[in-house]
């Protein structure tokens, strides 16, 4: 997960967050060839990634944050609640198979930017990326 000497603006930078690896492995195979996709396996290890971008001076490079909602030790809500009160400026998508209104309403309230639900479609995942992305990126 550590970033890269290569890093830089040229391509929009995602962290996809999600305890499931075959999830994670999907979603940095459609999105390496259009974004920079760092991955972390947990809340915890999502929080201490921003935090070191953050030291390195580099987490204005981090363009969207695709988030899951059900994680051990540290649900996804909790942990956009924390990204919220730190980075606020980084759009957060949550990700997650929960159909109910009431969680998608939850995500909302608490800072979500949008709502991705599982399992979504290459197509579908580059509109909502698109949606919430500087469209300089995209020419």
């Amino acid at each position: 997960m550590l970033m890269d000497d290569q890093l830089s603006l040229s391509r929009p930078a995602v962290l996809a967050v999600d305890d499931q690896l075959l999830q994670l492995r999907i979603v940095t195979a459609i999105l390496s060839k259009q974004y920079h996709v760092y991955t972390a396996v947990s809340g915890i290890e999502a929080l201490r990634f921003l935090e070191e971008m953050s030291g390195a001076k580099l987490i204005h490079c981090l363009s969207i944050i695709l988030l899951d909602v059900t994680m051990p030790e540290l649900n996804g809500l909790a942990v956009m609640e924390l990204i919220r009160a730190r980075y606020p400026q980084i759009p957060v998508i949550i990700c997650s198979a929960h159909k109910e209104r009431s969680v998608i309403l939850d995500a909302k309230k608490r800072g979500a930017n949008d709502y991705l639900l599982k399992p979504f479609t290459s197509e579908v995942l580059f509109q909502k990326l698109r949606q919430h992305t500087s469209p300089s990126f995209y020419g």
